[in-house]
């Protein structure tokens, strides 16, 4: 009987065990996505979209695009719109640099994959010979919830010197309200996160030079939960816990003067036929 209970609990425990795993497993929607064109040069603006056929909510796209070597120049999360549709937005220039063929490859859980192509065909404009224009989107974060965040795009870089525009998006995540999306350092409060949970969001820097070169840079900031401080008592909690404590101690007193009542022996005296009981 006692072997038979060990069984039912080993199969009870392998069954919690492996049914998150077949919940992750059974994302096998379909999904394609493509680009609004098939050839870019510096500065254009490449439109990603792309669609699935079964939505898992909470499960966003996973994109990365790889260059013609075979390094990785972007990566990003896309949320997908209530109809299964997705988009985003890339500039070619920045890490997108080297002429040749680039892969969009995207993913949409454990099992669903698609990838499309595009070509870049280098540098076209006079200005270009003195080098790329770079886009620095600052380091990756990891920071505390309720917080005030600076994102910084100071260290890009026009080679000719010119002045340079700012564009920041967000690009996946919780949504937050930029202090600007034009400015040099924005800002933005981070979320409140539930303990032993973290958020992640991804922010897009585009800069824009007065001959309207473009370069395009992400960071990823991770925001993690504060522990909640135990609580100090205060005074009115302490004057709760004498109260009680006084009336606890009056009772035990009570108890035990009642005990000792009960417990006192009856002493029998004799004189002659009559018996005194004291």
């Amino acid at each position: 009987m006692e072997r038979k209970y060990q069984l039912i609990v080993f199969v009870f425990s392998l069954f919690l065990v492996t049914s998150p795993i077949m919940a992750s497993a059974q994302i096998m929607s379909s999904i394609i996505v493509t680009t609004d064109r098939t050839v870019y040069s510096d500065g254009d603006r490449i439109l990603i979209t792309g669609e699935v056929s079964d939505l898992s909510l909470g499960v966003p796209i996973l994109l990365r695009v790889i260059s013609p070597n075979g390094n990785l120049v972007s990566i990003a999360q896309i949320d997908i719109y209530s109809d299964g549709r997705f988009s985003t937005e890339l500039i070619a220039g920045g890490l997108i640099s080297s002429e040749g063929t680039y892969t969009i490859d995207v993913s949409y859980g454990s099992q669903s994959h698609a990838t499309t192509t595009f070509t870049f065909s280098g540098s076209t404009g006079a200005g270009y010979a003195s080098g790329q224009m770079i886009a620095d989107a600052g380091v990756d974060q990891i920071v505390n919830e309720n917080v005030k965040i600076s994102l910084d795009g100071s260290k890009s870089n026009d080679p000719e010197g010119q002045k340079l525009s700012y564009m920041w998006s967000q690009v996946s995540g919780e949504t937050v309200k930029l202090s600007s999306t034009s400015s040099v350092n924005p800002s933005f409060t981070s979320p409140i996160v539930a303990n032993n949970e973290i958020k992640v969001l991804v922010f897009e820097l585009k800069v824009f030079d007065n001959n309207g070169r473009a370069a395009v840079d992400t960071v990823t900031i991770t925001v993690d939960p504060v522990n909640t401080p135990t609580p100090t008592p205060t005074n009115q909690d302490s004057t709760i816990f004498i109260i009680i404590g006084v009336i606890a101690a009056i009772g035990f007193g009570v108890t035990v003067a009642l005990m000792k009542r009960k417990k006192s022996p009856m002493i029998q005296t004799k004189t002659d036929d009559t018996q005194v009981w004291k």
